[in-house]
């Protein structure tokens, strides 16, 4: 018999037979490792207090930046900050604006470059001259927004201190002018400029802030057929709603009730949109409200549209036009345990049945209809029921 644990050990002779065969490399090989990857490297072989002995060169200092945006590595954070504070003086001011944008949460760098800034005024171009004092209070993002000009359109508030949206600090600054300024001024905004910041990088609690205003100030009045245009889902209303489709359920929330239906709706035409063709999912308009989810079996290529009171399942196949209509119930111990397994599921069993071709809309709205009772489940074989 074989031992319990076997072990099988083999060596791949021939394979190293043919690489010890190959001919030399021609040329310089490339080194794989950054220099920013080296620098890493390093710095994480010396202690903390050593490096607090050191004063870089300004060449090496441009190189921390790089290295100070990995926040989540701690140990590294711990010996840049060392770097930082002990290397003031070497700093040339682009690198220290950046530095101070990535690591202004530190005490004992804030306490340092205050220091530093007694004895020296910053004098390179940009934010950190204009807004240095504020590091002297115990919440600088604030104290900068609260310097800002309140006629400073939300929209142009990167342009104005001259940063990055990817900025931290920028990020931190937004969240704090984004909650004083008043909101009035993005009625003057046009669709286009209002959909590209909603779309960029501004921090998720501002961009939420400005479509709530929105949807609360032009679109409680908004019939879901406006959304849902016709003509496609290009149109500025719909492509408001999907964004909103993309926050969190708490923020959506807080809109009327009218807005969350419609937020649902355009989110549920999304689903559909990504399997069914055009013509196929505007025919679905009527009855968005009512859906509850939307699940695929790819392998026997239904598509599971589940309502309060039961389930429809379309064949995304264009030769089957059969559809399949199952209570909740049935559906739940038919098609539920089924949905995971990776070959096709045979529908054997259902409770109602009709074709593409027929007028299934007007159908599918009575058995959605919680005043419906219950069915006998019906057959394959086409049994009266």
């Amino acid at each position: 018999m074989f031992p319990k644990n076997i072990k099988f050990v083999g060596t791949p002779v021939r394979l190293q037979q043919a690489i010890d065969a190959l001919p030399a490399v021609k040329g310089n090989v490339r080194s794989s490792q950054s220099k920013d990857n080296a620098l890493r490297g390093k710095l994480l072989q010396i202690e903390t207090t050593q490096l607090r002995e050191w004063k870089l060169k300004p060449a090496m200092l441009r190189r921390i930046p790089a290295l100070a945006r990995e926040r989540s590595n701690t140990l590294l954070q711990e010996k840049i900050l060392a770097i930082a504070v002990t290397s003031l003086e070497n700093m040339d001011g682009a690198t220290m604006q950046e530095l101070t944008a990535l690591l202004w949460q530190y005490q004992e760098y804030r306490l340092a470059i205050n220091a530093h800034f007694a004895r020296k005024v910053p004098t390179c171009q940009g934010w950190l001259q204009q807004y240095y004092k504020a590091f002297r209070t115990e919440d600088p993002p604030k104290a900068i927004a609260q310097s800002i000009p309140d006629s400073i359109s939300l929209y142009a508030l990167h342009k104005h201190l001259g940063m990055q949206t990817s900025n931290p600090l920028f990020l931190d600054i937004a969240k704090a002018y984004g909650e004083q300024v008043s909101l009035s001024d993005v009625s003057s905004w046009s669709w286009s400029k209002l959909l590209d910041f909603l779309h960029s990088g501004y921090p998720i609690v501002v961009k939420q802030r400005v479509l709530e205003w929105v949807l609360r100030e032009y679109c409680t009045d908004v019939a879901l057929t406006q959304v849902l245009n016709v003509e496609g889902t290009d149109g500025p209303l719909h492509r408001l709603f999907l964004v909103a489709t993309q926050f969190s359920t708490p923020w959506k929330r807080r809109l009327p009730k009218i807005t969350q239906q419609h937020i649902r709706c355009v989110q549920r035409f999304q689903e559909l949109n990504r399997w069914l063709s055009t013509k196929e999912v505007h025919r679905w308009k009527s009855l968005l409200q009512y859906i509850q989810s939307v699940s695929v079996h790819r392998p026997s290529g239904w598509l599971c549209v589940l309502f309060d009171t039961g389930a429809l399942i379309w064949p995304m196949v264009k030769q089957n036009t059969a559809l399949y209509w199952m209570h909740r119930s049935h559906f739940r111990t038919m098609m539920v345990p089924k949905m995971l397994q990776s070959t096709p599921i045979a529908i054997t069993q259902w409770d109602q049945q009709m074709s593409k071709t027929d007028d299934w809309q007007v159908l599918l709205e009575q058995w959605i209809n919680p005043a419906v009772q219950d069915i006998e489940i019906s057959s394959e074989s086409g049994a009266e029921r």
